[in-house]
């Protein structure tokens, strides 16, 4: 029998041979470069499934939400876990959700489409804070094609731009940081250009909060880096 987990919960639902959980879209699913911090598949096997490998998982999107099949038993499945084709997801006649179904899951199962995680304010939540407290957040979507993606610095937010904010992109940045809470918010405009000759106009800015302190450091996995807002394009 299937159990609904509650909102608080990565599992969405979970029987005798597996977990279907929701990957928080700020999170990496799996964390390919050292020190890049814990992906989300790599913290949940660990907790929840340690017999399980990664290449046993299968994942689906539905909408914006990426939805992972964890098999509770190493190996579990046989030929299933060599290809996707045991997948079929089917939107109902319900705008709020799909029916998912794989032999996995024993029976087909209807998944709410509507976000649990509210715009990574919550990816802390999967991380071990003690070791990681630098990670990508957030990323938005502005007018006229520009964007905006988030790093959250320990209890500093630097907020990059694809090209010159308007007042009102810079007011969205501000909302997320006082809604996510911390220190201090910054922001640039991307740039590649290299850190010779670099003008003011490329450095972060502060928008909201108290200034970065000199020789500020973060973590990533237990490692420890200082932060340089003024050594070039790359922090």
């Amino acid at each position: 029998m299937l159990c609904s987990a509650k909102h608080s919960s990565p599992i969405l639902y979970e029987n005798e041979r597996c977990f279907l959980v929701e990957r928080p879209a700020v999170c990496p699913l799996v964390s390919s470069l050292p020190f890049s911090g814990e992906g989300f598949l790599d913290w949940f096997l660990r907790r929840f499934s340690p017999d399980s490998e990664a290449n046993a998982c299968r994942t689906v999107r539905l909408d914006s939400r990426e939805l992972v099949l964890v098999p509770k038993v190493k190996g579990f499945g046989g030929a299933v876990l060599s290809n996707d084709s045991g997948w079929e997801c089917v939107r109902v006649s319900s705008p709020d959700g799909w029916r998912v179904w794989h032999p996995w899951l024993v029976s087909a199962v209807f998944v709410d489409t509507k976000p649990l995680l509210d715009n990574g304010k919550h990816c802390h939540r999967w991380l071990d804070s003690s070791k990681t407290n630098a990670y990508r957040c957030a990323r938005f979507a502005l007018g006229a094609g520009n964007f905006c993606v988030v790093d959250r610095l320990g209890d500093y937010f630097l907020g990059q731009f694809g090209k010159t904010p308007q007042r009102e992109e810079l007011d969205e940045l501000a909302e997320f940081f006082q809604k996510a809470g911390g220190k201090g918010c910054y922001w640039k405009v991307s740039s590649r250009e290299s850190s010779t000759g670099l003008s003011s106009a490329v450095r972060p800015r502060l928008l909201i909060g108290q200034p970065m302190e000199a020789d500020y450091r973060v973590r990533e996995s237990g490692v420890e880096y200082g932060v340089d807002f003024s050594a070039g394009h790359s922090f």
